[in-house]
């Protein structure tokens, strides 16, 4: 159980760093656009 809960707290943890990462990818794009 504690080892599902850990597969799951790092699935979490990949996927808002993902998330972060396509936002800063984001803003670049717009900031080379203008």
């Amino acid at each position: 159980m504690l080892h599902r809960a850990i597969i799951l707290y790092n699935l979490f943890r990949l996927s808002a760093t993902h998330a972060i990462l396509a936002a800063l990818i984001e803003a670049a794009k717009v900031l080379l656009i203008f």
